[in-house]
This record gives C-alpha cells, structure tokens and sequence, in this order.
C-alpha cells in the first residue's frame, strides 16, 4: 500500500508539473500568436502607406507632366507672338516707308 501511494504521489506530482509545463507552453503559443497578430498588422498598415505614397507619387508626376506641357505651349505661343510682332513691325517699316514715299512722290521732291 506504501508502495502504491507513493507511486500515486510520484505520478500526481508529475501530472502536476506536466500540467504547468503545458499551461506555460500555451501561454507562450499564445503571446507569439498575438505578437505575430500585432507584426501582421504593421506589415499590412506598411503596405498600406506604401501604396498611399505610390498613388500621391503618380499623382505628382502627372501634375509635372501637365505643367511641362503648359510650359511648353506657353513657350510656343511666346514665340509665335514674337514672330507675329515681328512681322507687324516689318510692316509698319515698310508702310511707313510707302509713305514717305508717296509724301515725296506727292511733294514732287
């Protein structure tokens, strides 16, 4: 009878400990759950940021593309008008000079 309560003991003893061992293991399972939980969720917040920065970055990109082309055609109609000014100023030179003329003409010089 000794003999089997001590054997009783030992096993309960044992059943003890395994039991805390195994309270302790699932503890630990469960704080590297949620640490993988919390890590998930900055991966995907990251993600997230990334592809906010991406969209912002495209939409830059197309604001300075716009703006190229609005530099380019305000260039082209700067010089278009200078080409025009320039050829009304010839004009105006050579009415001008028909005028003079025509004055000497008519003036008999």
């Amino acid at each position: 009878r000794i003999a089997k309560a001590e054997d009783s003991a030992r096993r309960d003893a044992f059943d003890a400990g395994a039991s805390k061992q195994i309270s302790e293991l699932m503890e630990m399972a469960m704080t590297a759950e949620a640490k993988r939980d919390e890590a998930l969720a900055e991966v995907e917040g990251a993600k997230q940021a990334a592809e906010a920065a991406k969209q912002t970055l495209a939409k830059e990109r197309k604001r300075a593309q716009e703006a190229e082309a609005g530099r380019s055609e305000a260039t082209a109609a700067a010089k278009a008008a200078e080409k025009r000014a320039a050829t009304a100023e010839q004009e105006a030179r050579m009415a001008g000079a028909l005028a003079s003329a025509a004055a000497a003409d008519a003036w008999g010089v």
